[in-house]
């Protein structure tokens, strides 16, 4: 857009022939072309694909000036440069000169900048001029050493002489130090009327001294015996088997989010056998929000506002509870839609309710299903430290055949009620957690150092 350019299609190399684009608006640019000017402003869409299926766009617009600015009409005008010695400003000038053999700035727009764009330090020069040939003679006169307009002393404040305009006056007191907003507003200079544009000009010309550690050179004697001196522990995160949980304390009450009439039926005994005082409510994905005959909730799961909303009002009706998802067990898209679980994460936060525990249940039914359930251990560990007083926890069930229903609602028990012990994965008649193993990294045939 800046260059009116359009640009040519990236890495293309052949048009695939069941896309027939010879009787639309559409081309493939393969070399570039002009873009020019239309009543309208230049649009252009950008989109950015992933490998992983992620992807973006957006759409941009040139910016059309639609301010009013003063120009140059042949007065006068007044180009400060500083910096912090005369090195820097010596480079200050030769980075404008060699711009303006470039560029043809309006003059006035050129000054203003200057002015009111720049930082001013304590090495000083000014320029005052009339054309861009003046400024640059007299920029080719700093950089060659010779001496600058004499602006002389002065006699009135940056107050007076901002008011009556009076440039030389201006000049002296700027190289005398005055900088101080509310004494010297550059901006005064140009009345009330427009005042001329910012534009782009070549920024500070920072030394370029060298920082860098400095890497040594080693022999290749010192090279092995570093390498063999170097201990890099390394780890990689696995599932190691575990014992079964101990049924812990007694739960006063469980929110469970589960709607199938007989996985229902098959919680309530487990629970009531284990404990019997623990009463259960149940909350369905439904098509609306309302509340069962046995007081038990539905809730419009594929409408985001009206989720939340049922979420809400579900959690903040109880006092202390403890919360297990289940509704995978129901619908398997939510496996791998976590929107439920975000929303239900948002409701938390929103009603303040005293949850004390949360877990997150579901049962693999392939590879593809385990990942998605394990990816479930970084909402875990990305809330740890958000809801401390909320441990949240994952459950993931790996059945060998059609799964044993009881042994499975009966470990998701022992979970909720123990002590907060980190995310459990079961198969079969074992059950696992994620912890960190030593791994063995065989090193590089140099050792680590430092990059310029």
């Amino acid at each position: 857009m800046k260059h009116h350019q359009l640009p040519a299609l990236g890495h293309f190399k052949q048009q695939n022939p069941h896309i027939k684009l010879e009787d639309s608006p559409l081309v493939i640019d393969r070399e570039g072309c002009d873009w020019p000017d239309q009543i309208a402003p230049r649009r252009a869409g950008v989109s950015s694909f992933g490998f992983s299926g992620t992807n973006a766009h957006v759409v941009l617009e040139e910016y059309r000036e639609q301010r009013e600015f003063a120009t140059h009409q042949g007065e006068m005008v007044l180009a400060p440069l500083s910096a912090r010695n005369e090195q820097r400003l010596q480079e200050q000038a030769v980075r404008l000169l060699e711009h303006l053999t470039q560029q043809t700035p309006d003059l006035a727009a050129l000054a203003y900048t200057l002015q009111t764009g720049r930082e001013a330090m304590a090495t000083r020069a000014i320029f005052m001029a009339d054309s861009h040939e003046q400024l640059q003679q007299q920029l080719q006169a700093l950089i060659a050493g010779e001496p600058g307009v004499d602006f002389g002393v002065a006699s009135m404040t940056a107050e007076e002489a901002l008011a009556a305009g009076d440039t030389r006056q201006l000049a002296a007191l700027w190289l005398a130090g005055a900088e101080e907003e509310e004494e010297f507003d550059w901006a005064r200079l140009y009345g009330e009327g427009p005042h001329p544009a910012r534009i782009g000009l070549p920024g500070y010309a920072f030394a370029r001294e060298r920082y860098w550690l400095e890497a040594s050179t080693a022999t290749a004697r010192q090279r092995e015996t570093a390498v063999a001196e170097t201990t890099v522990a390394t780890y990689t995160e696995q599932w190691r088997e575990v014992d079964e949980l101990e049924p812990g304390a007694q739960i006063e009450r469980l929110i469970c989010l589960l709607g199938e009439p007989r996985l229902r039926q098959q919680l309530v005994r487990e629970i009531h056998a284990l404990s019997p005082q623990t009463k259960l409510v149940f909350i369905a994905a439904d098509n609306s929000n309302g509340r069962d005959d046995d007081g038990h909730y539905r809730i419009a799961a594929d409408d985001p506002q009206q989720l939340q909303e049922g979420l809400q009002q579900a959690l903040s009706a109880y006092g202390e509870s403890r919360v297990l998802y289940l509704w995978s067990m129901d619908d398997r898209r939510w496996i791998s839609d976590n929107s439920a679980i975000v929303a239900l994460l948002k409701a938390m936060a929103a009603t303040a309710a005293p949850i004390d525990r949360l877990l997150l249940a579901g049962r693999a039914g392939d590879a593809l299903e385990r990942c998605y359930l394990e990816s479930w251990i970084g909402i875990e560990r990305s809330l740890d430290a958000i809801i401390a007083h909320c441990p949240v926890e994952v459950a993931i069930d790996l059945p060998e055949s059609t799964g044993d229903d009881s042994r499975w609602l009966r470990r998701l028990w022992l979970q909720l009620s123990g002590e907060a012990a980190g995310s459990r994965l079961y198969q079969g008649e074992r059950a696992f957690q994620p912890m960190l193993t030593p791994t063995h990294a065989d090193p590089a045939v140099e050792p680590w150092r430092w990059s310029r």
